[in-house]
């Protein structure tokens, strides 16, 4: 048995991912790390998934309600991605996004996008400012830093070309 434990039920291989009952996976990452195969930890897999632009959903859609009348009554708010001018420096645990100085969302998710060389925020903000273009600013640590809301799609690799290589 290798040195760290086996927790979940699936290990992510080079943009892929494999599922196996929880008492299966120890052999299997023995096997892989004898192949050469290198552990990363959950920030490097953040960053990565940051940089796709991939949300964090967990579990099932619990609101399907909630949901249906917010769309019968139109969208408030629009997930989006956005690149923060923050000299090296990922935000912190959900920041507030500003657009001309007042809140108007919050960022979900966040981190260092070494690929792109940026700090790069996925976050919720008024429906009407989710444009691709849209000036808004991250307060990181009480300094709004410029950033502006790309389109819905990965900044990192849009089209997947990396993945299917």
């Amino acid at each position: 048995m290798s040195e760290f434990p086996t927790t979940s039920r699936g290990v992510i291989i080079g943009g892929g991912a494999m599922g196996a009952a929880t008492d299966a996976m120890p052999p299997i990452r023995d096997a892989l790390l004898r192949a050469g195969v290198k552990p990363c930890g959950r920030w490097a897999l953040t960053a990565k998934r940051i940089e796709k632009g991939y949300r964090a959903w967990k579990g099932g859609l619990s609101g399907r309600a909630a949901l249906l009348v917010e769309q019968q009554s139109g969208v408030k708010k629009r997930y989006v991605t956005t690149p923060v001018a923050a000299d090296g420096q990922a935000a912190p645990y959900v920041p507030t996004v500003c657009h001309r100085g007042k809140a108007v969302g919050e960022t979900t998710s966040d981190n260092w996008g070494d690929r792109i060389g940026k700090s790069i925020a996925l976050g919720t903000i008024h429906a009407a400012l989710a444009k691709p273009g849209t000036q808004v600013q991250i307060n990181i640590f009480d300094k709004l830093r410029p950033s502006v809301v790309q389109p819905d799609q990965p900044i990192w690799n849009p089209d997947n070309e990396r993945l299917r290589a």
